[in-house]
């Protein structure tokens, strides 16, 4: 590759969005071999900067000869905010896999990653109004669906089905759903608690 604005992009191989963990000495080394500044064709050299937001990562590039530089970020920003996307699918992956703050602070230590976004609970209210959104729209959408599979009659055939967080009768929390069985897809959720904050 020849000049930075060349470089490879996520775009340019159909696969959409791209995230990985890469050793930033090789990609300083990359950059410092076979990048070449756009203004002067001198090597460029790769720094971090001590500013990161979670593990969203700041760069510079500073070319050895002229006053070129250019200061990127290791990931994208929600629109019209300073949040990196790259701690939103963090706190979402955690959450995921049924593991919180402390778990994802083992393993950044672990695999010598950025401190992980601090204000792990706005993520986590972020992810809950997202998830939401998503969950009401695709409900109503299968709801219409049964109705529509159901010649337009909205009296339709339902099937309701029950879990509670742990067995037995001592369970504090539970979820309800109900589902079409024309579509077999869900129409409505409920959670029911017995526990008092």
């Amino acid at each position: 590759m020849a000049y930075i604005d060349d470089s490879f992009s996520a775009e340019n191989t159909g696969k959409g969005v791209l995230n990985s963990i890469i050793d930033v000495n090789i990609l300083a080394s990359v950059f410092k071999k076979f990048v070449n500044c756009k203004n002067c064709n001198s090597g460029l050299e790769l720094q971090v900067l001590k500013s990161t937001s979670g593990l969203a990562v700041s760069f510079i590039l500073n070319c050895f000869k002229c006053e070129y530089t250019h200061e990127f970020s290791s990931s994208d920003f929600h629109e019209g905010t300073q949040i990196a996307t790259v701690n939103t699918r963090y706190v979402y992956t955690l959450r995921s896999i049924g593991k919180g703050a402390e778990a994802g602070r083992m393993f950044c230590a672990v695999m010598n990653l950025p401190q992980p976004p601090t204000r792990f609970q706005e993520y986590n209210k972020r992810l809950l109004n997202a998830t939401r959104a998503v969950c009401e729209s695709t409900m109503q959408t299968a709801a219409k669906e049964a109705i529509v599979e159901n010649n337009s009659d909205n009296n339709i055939a339902m099937t309701v089905d029950g879990t509670w967080q742990k067995r037995g009768y001592k369970s504090l929390n539970g979820v309800v759903t109900v589902a079409s069985m024309d579509t077999g897809k869900v129409i409505d959720v409920d959670e029911l608690s017995k526990y008092c904050a």
